[in-house]
């Protein structure tokens, strides 16, 4: 299920980047700005998570990557250039190129900001043609360092460089030569996107254009607030550190090289003290890049693989004594009254190799409008992903020398 969607290089150039010192970065849920009803944040969220399920099952060439780069749930300001331009990227760990439009780009999306223009950057340079960076790159014949990166939803071209990118707060840190993609051209194949007031996009995954790896640091932490209207921060560096309340780690599963995926080794469900009958060949990562478990920064719910989830819809509907309703987004919903509340319910366990991540009601279970309750999760044909709505209040820290995700709860709020 979860195969790279991008080739990945085997020989990098080395970059002269300084040690990084750590950085803050606040991320905006893209729905923020929005004047939504709960019923449809609810709405735009699970269309997103449906949407980007189609990125993990690749049934195209390496270079056709089904992502809808725009279903992504939060938004990141980074500032590119000489003199400094401010830009606001996607920010996403299951992707992995940097790019931002530039001023020449045609039939591009209506952005916030003012395009970047790289003839009037004192830090721009164009990458070599035989540079390990644009080995690869799907372009046209006879063309250097040009990209054609096929998206669920659009067409995006453009040529490689690098740039001088400042990053962070209050405190904002430059870090030289990152290598970046200037857009240029996007051909939509879909009238009704949400580019969510972006630039582009900054990948965050494993793979070698991804800020994180260009940054050649070990660590990133985050923490998902609950309220969607607020901010929540992203910690780069050494400023990426939990306070040692209840921390609980995994190690991520590497056995498939070249996944710029973040994948998460599950063993089982339990609700309260009941470990769900899940048999234990569901969830394991398979070599050919099928099944598996991924944290995903840019899916709003969880979607687990069918069999798992349709016993956890039952376990549920066990436990909650209330008829059951019919809802557009969510497949188990219940009514509520005045008389009839939801109950309280016991907490819903994800057993992780070596930890268990533990939901709270609130965490798995969500108020819809007034009179409906519903599980928040939904079903996936291939794999599963933990989404946001399951990580909020928690602080994950991605240790990528140890390859080893540690977790705690958290006020995000008050990082």
């Amino acid at each position: 299920m979860f195969k790279s969607a991008i080739v990945i290089l085997l020989f990098l150039p080395s970059l002269t980047i300084s040690t990084f010192e750590g950085a803050r970065i606040e991320l905006r849920h893209i729905d923020a700005k929005g004047n939504f009803t709960k019923k449809e944040l609810i709405h735009r969220g699970i269309e997103r998570t449906k949407r980007r399920l189609t990125r993990y099952h690749p049934k195209t060439s390496p270079l056709i990557v089904p992502l809808y780069f725009y279903d992504t749930e939060y938004v990141m300001d980074l500032k590119i250039g000489t003199p400094p331009l401010e830009i606001s990227g996607i920010a996403d760990t299951g992707s992995d190129l940097i790019w931002t439009q530039c001023a020449n780009c045609k039939k591009c999306f209506t952005q916030p900001t003012k395009k970047y223009n790289p003839s009037k950057s004192r830090s721009f340079s164009q990458l070599p043609c035989n540079s390990a960076f644009c080995t690869g790159l799907n372009g046209p014949p006879k063309t250097c360092c040009f990209y054609n990166f096929t998206y669920g939803s659009a067409i995006i071209q453009g040529t490689i460089g690098t740039e001088t990118f400042t990053v962070g707060s209050p405190n904002a840190v430059k870090k030289q030569n990152i290598v970046f993609g200037c857009t240029t051209k996007t051909t939509f194949l879909d009238t009704t996107v949400d580019f969510s007031n972006s630039t582009g996009l900054i990948g965050l995954g494993r793979g070698p254009y991804s800020l994180i790896t260009q940054l050649r640091e070990k660590k990133f932490s985050y923490c998902v607030n609950a309220d969607v209207s607020t901010t929540s921060p992203l910690f780069l560096g050494s400023s990426a550190k939990l306070k040692g309340n209840g921390i609980k780690s995994t190690p991520f599963n590497t056995i498939l090289k070249d996944d710029i995926h973040y994948q998460l080794n599950l063993e089982g469900i339990s609700l309260g003290d009941t470990l769900l009958p899940i048999p234990s060949g569901v969830f394991p990562l398979n070599t050919d890049g099928s099944s598996g478990f991924v944290i995903d920064s840019g899916s709003s719910y969880s979607a687990i693989i069918s069999y798992a989830y349709d016993v956890i819809k039952d376990a549920v509907k066990s436990v909650v004594n209330l008829s059951m309703v019919s809802n557009s987004d969510f497949d188990l919903c219940f009514s509520i009254t005045a008389s009839s509340p939801p109950p309280h319910l016991p907490d819903m366990t994800f057993h992780l190799s070596g930890a268990d991540l533990v939901l709270p009601q609130d965490n798995y279970m969500t108020l819809v409008d007034e009179v409906t309750y519903c599980l928040a999760m939904s079903n996936s044909s291939d794999g599963s992903i933990l989404g946001n709505y399951q990580q909020k209040n928690m602080h994950f820290l991605y240790d990528l020398e140890k390859e080893v995700l540690s977790f705690e709860p958290a006020e995000c709020d008050k990082l």
